[in-house]
């Protein structure tokens, strides 16, 4: 085996375009991979740049599936070993919420996005239009996850999610998976200007209901600013691009305006996050399906409290069981009665922030990657 090793990170071009969890991986991946251990890495996002030269080229989401599949093509061609990151789960509430509220749908309840995801997939074959849980995505999937050589789920509840969705045998794809959690940033690397962030942000009443995310159908604000709406007492600031789905965040800000006491900031530096976590009164992020949740575990990091959709929408048992509460984020009663009982549900925050430092950092990421990533270069060579 040479060192150092070559390894392409493979994703989607629009990956800083638009930032998400999968930049985020990608990029503390290779960080803190190159940091630790002797490897080099390129990041990709053409696959025609792949080349023989790799010990491994990495790809970043299989949701992307035209991408993705590109880059398997390309790996198995110039035969390079290919490990992913899947970062998958059932997206197809999400997506039925994004294509309502492209009808100017608004009432995304549960009966109703179910009702709409049954018609949207007969639609999609009489049109043969491909739809998230068709029989074609189901066959994408089950193609890459047989040509990978190796699988790296953030969770426990990752890997089952697909199994069952591309309905293979889990006992299949454990013996070919490492578990690697995302990690979160230390507090002590994150480095910023308490004094100038006050002065710039004055005007933000203390104490008030925080959520970081893109304003998007999927992150859920709507029912947010629903479930609080009667509680106008209570400050909200929703921190994340408006840019993404823009009748969406008309819809959010008109319920803000009528609501009033509503704050909305753009993105901003990441390093500044932890000033506005750290002056929150609770992080809500009832998310109709997140990989991860990695602004929650943050939340949690910088001492702010958290509350999560549950299990059915986030890998709740692997990151947040006994830190944070959990919502239906299809229904207000349970957004509403959730954050009242995390506001006053007694935590040790000083403790939960030394388990996540100790569980969940990069660099316990990195050495699980990297690990994996010798295993398929030794196997490889058995071959």
């Amino acid at each position: 085996m040479k060192f150092p090793l070559k390894i392409a990170f493979c994703i989607r071009p629009d990956y800083l375009l638009r930032a998400g969890g999968d930049t985020i991986q990608l990029l503390k991946t290779k960080e803190y991979l190159e940091k630790y251990y002797d490897i080099k890495g390129d990041i990709i996002t053409d696959p025609d740049k792949i080349d023989c030269i790799y010990d491994v080229c990495h790809i970043f989401n299989i949701a992307t599936t035209k991408v993705t599949y590109n880059f398997i093509k390309v790996c198995q061609e110039k035969k390079v070993p290919k490990a992913i990151s899947t970062i998958l789960w059932d997206f197809s509430d999400v997506m039925t919420c994004d294509k309502l509220v492209k009808m100017n749908i608004y009432n995304l309840s549960r009966f109703n996005v179910n009702v709409a995801k049954a018609i949207f997939k007969i639609t999609a074959k009489i049109i043969n239009k491909p739809y998230i849980m068709s029989k074609a995505y189901r066959h994408y999937l089950t193609i890459v996850l047989n040509d990978v050589d190796h699988i790296l789920p953030n969770s426990l509840e990752e890997l089952y999610c697909l199994a069952n969705v591309a309905q293979m045998d889990y006992g299949y794809l454990a013996g070919k998976s490492t578990i690697v959690c995302n990690g979160i940033i230390p507090t002590r690397e994150v480095t910023i200007s308490n004094v100038d962030l006050e002065n710039k942000y004055a005007y933000l009443p203390p104490k008030y209901v925080l959520e970081v995310a893109r304003i998007e159908p999927g992150k859920n604000q709507l029912n947010l600013l629903r479930a609080l709406e009667k509680d106008n007492n209570l400050p909200i600031l929703l921190i994340g691009s408006q840019e993404v789905f823009p009748k969406y965040y008309n819809k959010i800000a008109q319920i803000a305006q009528r609501r009033g006491n509503v704050y909305f900031i753009e993105q901003v530096a990441h390093n500044h996050l932890a000033y506005f976590y750290q002056n929150a009164l609770v992080h809500v992020l009832p998310s109709y399906a997140e990989t991860t949740g990695l602004v929650s575990i943050e939340a949690l990091v910088n001492g702010c409290r958290a509350v999560v959709s549950n299990k059915k929408h986030c890998p709740y048992e692997t990151y947040f069981k006994n830190l944070a509460s959990y919502v239906d984020p299809f229904n207000i009663n349970s957004i509403r009665n959730a954050i009242f009982s995390e506001i006053n549900t007694k935590r040790n925050m000083s403790e939960i922030r030394m388990i996540i430092n100790k569980s969940f950092t990069w660099e316990i990421a990195a050495r699980k990657t990297y690990y994996a990533y010798i295993k398929i270069i030794e196997q490889q060579g058995l071959k």
